[in-house]
């Protein structure tokens, strides 16, 4: 998990796949964000189509699934053929998680890039704040959590 993910309700999700890893849990991101064409990763993965929009903020996967030769082996690749990508990351995850079966969280509830009226709101499980949201989670959210009520005042007086 990301340090700007926040959870305002129980993640009963995780919590069940963490007592049954089955399969993957992976979240699922507003679009693409791999730096990377969708068809090179599908050649390099060996499937015909990698999945989209797989946001790596949120994972869940088992050591037994990684096969650190073949990630070795696509991020040369992804560097030979097309240079360094910020988001290479979510691209070796995508091309990891092709042609596997996965747990993906609703969207709804497990919200990437939260925003507006939501952002204050916060009645979805979980936000991950990504982008142009962060503001929220440095403004206002990230002082739901941890700060004893006698010590809010002195928080926001220093903060705003």
């Amino acid at each position: 998990m990301d340090s700007d993910l926040l959870f305002f309700k129980r993640p009963d999700c995780l919590l069940n796949w963490y007592d049954n890893p089955q399969c993957p849990l992976r979240a699922e991101d507003i679009a693409n964000a791999y730096g990377y064409p969708l068809n090179m990763l599908a050649e390099l993965s060996g499937y015909s189509s990698v999945p989209e929009r797989v946001n790596a903020g949120l994972l869940g996967l088992r050591s037994e699934d990684f096969d650190w030769d073949k990630m070795e082996y696509w991020c040369r690749e992804l560097l030979a053929r097309q240079g360094p990508s910020y988001y290479q990351e979510q691209a070796l995850l995508a091309m990891l998680l092709a042609g596997r079966a996965c747990i993906v969280p609703d969207e709804k509830q497990y919200l990437i890039r939260p925003e507006p009226p939501e952002a204050l709101r916060c009645e979805a499980v979980m936000h991950h704040y990504v982008a142009e949201s962060r503001r929220w989670y440095y403004q206002h959210n990230w002082r739901r959590f941890g700060v004893p009520q006698n010590n809010r005042k002195l928080i926001n007086s220093t903060v705003s």
